[in-house]
């Protein structure tokens, strides 16, 4: 399964919407714990409305969430990466549902600051190919392969 994954920090939201398009995603899944924010463009409403007015289906799957507050405490990462890990094959049954391929969301703008490189990281380990998007303004809409996180958790 090919799996791909960007952060919404920095794009406009039609920007990250068209760069999705340009890379032949057909599902959004929002992995925030709360798929709510300040700016109303990164609600889930807003979101589920833009990406069905683009043809792609939009699911949120707070399970895979991560408290924001949390991300910056090493022990939170680690019992994070041990959750991913135990709930792999759940996961990858949920995913693996929806219409391919799939890109997962989170808020950060680079994936090695946020829970996304972590369960991008389980689920290379267990067959799936991660390919992380670059935010907008270097290289937008281009893409790069998982780095591993050893030294994050």
């Amino acid at each position: 399964m090919k799996i791909f994954t960007i952060g919404y920090l920095g794009w406009k939201k039609q920007s990250l919407i068209e760069v999705l398009k340009k890379n032949g995603i057909k599902t959004l899944v929002d992995v925030r714990r709360s798929p709510k924010s300040k700016n109303p463009d990164w609600d889930k409403s807003s979101i589920l409305t833009s990406c069905r007015l683009n043809g792609m289906e939009y699911v949120s799957f707070t399970n895979l969430g991560l408290e924001y507050k949390d991300w910056h405490n090493a022990e939170w990462r680690t019992a994070y990466k041990k959750y991913a890990e135990e709930n792999i094959e759940l996961t990858k049954q949920q995913l693996s549902r929806l219409t391919q391929p799939i890109a997962l969301m989170c808020k950060e703008k680079k994936h090695e600051h946020c829970h996304r490189a972590i369960l991008a990281e389980v689920l290379k380990n267990h067959n799936c190919d991660i390919i992380h998007i670059k935010e907008e303004g270097e290289d937008s809409g281009t893409i790069q392969t998982s780095r591993m996180l050893d030294d994050w958790c």
